[in-house]
């Protein structure tokens, strides 16, 4: 159940990366999980011979609204520059494809959760956390949305699940790989990922 709600936050952080620029946080927040939650309700798209497509659906949401480069540079953190830009542009779609691969298939899993907001805080005009809660048979886990004015939209940048945050698990496996090799080290082992 957990990786479930997981991934459904996942693609819930990818899948509101951007909606309209008039919107505050809630709101924004709010748009991205109606809209997902449509694809997932969406009886004709859970039947087995429909998979494929049910998953192109949410990759076209997340695609539509997701801002990989921001998303890879703050999950590498400092790391970032040891990347050139030919290595910047590879790790960012590597590394959005190993987001998706990872969760679509968990996402389809939904069982019709409920997500509830109970509260945005703004750190400035900048800066915004919207909290909610995910209702799944019977628990409620803690989601956190931390989340950007970039002068014309809000972004999210991070979710925190049960206080974990997604960027931080990421960038630790990252910082890891890039200590101990080089850049080259972890395009290749995002590339084995990809391929398999």
């Amino acid at each position: 159940m957990r990786k479930t709600v997981c991934a459904m936050v996942v693609f819930l952080l990818i899948g509101m990366a951007g909606i309209a620029s008039a919107a505050e946080p809630t709101q924004v927040i709010r748009s991205a999980v109606d809209e997902i939650l449509v694809i997932l309700r969406d009886p004709k798209l859970k039947a087995p011979d429909r998979a494929d497509e049910q998953r192109q659906r949410i990759a076209a949401v997340a695609e539509k609204f997701m801002d990989k480069k921001r998303f890879a540079q703050i999950t590498l953190g400092r790391d970032w520059r040891k990347l050139d830009s030919k290595q910047q542009e590879e790790f960012t779609e590597l590394y959005a494809d190993l987001v998706e691969k990872t969760y679509i298939d968990r996402i389809r899993e939904y069982t019709d959760e409920k997500v509830l907001i109970t509260g945005e805080t703004k750190a400035n005009d900048n800066k915004a956390e919207v909290s909610t809660v995910v209702v799944s048979k019977g628990k409620e886990i803690p989601v956190v949305y931390r989340m950007y004015n970039d002068g014309s939209r809000w972004r999210t940048y991070d979710v925190l699940v049960e206080g974990v945050s997604f960027v931080m698990n990421y960038r630790s496996q990252f910082n890891d790989i890039l200590a101990k090799g080089s850049p080259e080290s972890l395009l290749r082992q995002l590339r084995q990922k990809a391929s398999s």
